[in-house]
């Protein structure tokens, strides 16, 4: 790969209490780090003022500082006693930059993207756009984490919508454009720990600004916001220079970070010279994440992710039933207890309760119980209980509707969810489904 020749770079790392990390970000960072390139870690705190209470471990947090500076031991680091939270470590890195130092521009990374080897170097060319143009408000190379590497060569130049602010540079300009609408937002968070911020005074911000349905609280959320309100865009590569890593953290779970199939990214191997958008394209850019900002905002990639699981999820639920169990968000499966007569959620299986699966034809589906003498479809007798109906019932078998969420499911009969309580009960009773409601499936040897 050829190597460009590019100018220097100001890095702020921001970490908090992740040092495996940590250590792999800044070992995918130090090749790339020129002499002429400064570099600053701002470590944020662990004791919490407003809770009173630690909220990382003193020993983890230590060892972040001293990791950073066995990789950079010239660097200088910029620790807190006090636990700043996420947006009071970026203002007071921001701040450092921009107007400590006057910078015209700015790197700023945190402890979980791991960069691939030319990511300054792509950086410095999308800032040479930022700077060219003061539409854009963010640039970031980690591009498209889920294409292939065929799909990226298509594409290889091009640039995208940003979605999280990972890795990202910006201009002195565009900070400065941005700091009515985020100052605002500051004022409703400084006071409190960042996990207990009031997410209703922030919602109602942005509703007077005329983002009635925005339902992001995070300090993400508010750049998002007022690079909008600045007329500014959040531009990306197409192409994949980057890896994910922040399985567990603040905003993310090992069951998030395996759904959304982050460690599949492939890393774009070639040399890439970025092409400038066109004014058409900017435009579109500018309409389409203005248009997203006044609705229920959701990331683009999650759009596309759930599209995917449910097509999966779609292909599991199709044919014979087989081996196939219902599985529910309290790592329990739907079983018949031949004792109580009726459906419950259980841990394990037994000889007492017996497997449910799941039929489906034309989206209707029925739970079926084998038993010795055959397979029964369940029922729902008068408290919404599912049963094995008796030969002289007059009741009739439960048709449900399926509705697909990602990768999970729900049943619905008669506009009644079915619904697994934590304790085992089973039910169809609910007036609308929850997150904890959704079902999954299972398939056993």
């Amino acid at each position: 790969m050829a190597h460009r020749t590019r100018g220097p770079l100001h890095l702020a790392i921001l970490s908090f209490n992740r040092p495996a990390y940590l250590a792999q970000v800044l070992q995918s960072l130090v090749g790339q780090i020129e002499p002429f390139d400064q570099i600053y870690m701002f470590q944020d705190g662990g004791w919490s003022p407003t809770r009173q209470s630690w909220q990382a471990s003193p020993a983890d947090l230590d060892l972040c500082a001293r990791l950073f500076r066995a990789y950079f031991p010239n660097a200088q680091v910029f620790s807190s006693s006090d636990n700043l939270g996420v947006a009071g470590n970026y203002r007071r890195a921001e701040h450092f930059m921009f107007q400590a130092l006057g910078l015209e521009h700015a790197v700023f990374l945190e402890d979980d993207l791991v960069l691939g080897d030319t990511y300054l170097d792509l950086l410095d060319q999308m800032l040479a756009l930022a700077l060219r143009d003061d539409a854009i408000g963010y640039v970031a190379a980690y591009g498209d984490l889920w294409a292939s590497l065929e799909e990226q060569r298509r594409v290889a130049g091009g640039l995208q919508l940003m979605h999280e602010n990972w890795g990202s540079a910006m201009t002195r300009s565009s900070w400065l454009r941005q700091q009515p609408t985020r100052e605002r937002y500051w004022q409703i968070v400084k006071d409190r720990d960042y996990q207990d911020r009031d997410h209703g005074a922030i919602l109602d911000l942005y509703a007077s600004m005329g983002y009635q349905d925005m339902s992001v609280s995070s300090q993400d959320g508010a750049r998002w916001i007022a690079c909008a309100e600045a007329g500014m865009v959040r531009l990306n590569t197409a192409t994949c220079h980057a890896r994910y890593i922040g399985e567990k953290g603040l905003h993310s779970s090992p069951e998030h970070f395996r759904y959304c199939r982050f460690s599949d990214s492939q890393i774009y191997p070639d040399d890439v010279q970025i092409m400038a958008p066109s004014d058409q394209e900017m435009a579109a850019w500018r309409e389409e994440a203005n248009r997203r900002l006044r609705s229920h905002y959701r990331h683009p990639y999650m759009d596309a992710l759930d599209e995917k699981a449910r097509r999966r999820l779609a292909a599991s639920l199709s044919g014979d039933p087989g081996n196939r169990l219902v599985t529910t968000c309290h790592d329990t499966v739907l079983a018949y207890d031949v004792e109580q007569k009726l459906c419950r959620a259980v841990a394990e299986l037994s000889g007492t309760c017996l497997p449910v699966r799941l039929s489906v034809t034309d989206s209707k589906a029925r739970l079926i119980v084998t038993r010795m003498d055959g397979d029964a479809a369940l029922g729902l007798d008068d408290s919404a209980s599912l049963v094995i109906l008796a030969p002289s019932s007059d009741m009739r078998i439960a048709d449900f509707e399926i509705g697909l969420h990602g990768e999970h499911f729900s049943l619905s009969h008669d506009g009644a969810y079915l619904c697994c309580e934590p304790g085992g009960r089973v039910v169809c009773d609910r007036p609308a489904v929850s997150q904890w409601e959704r079902l999954g499936v299972r398939f056993d040897a």
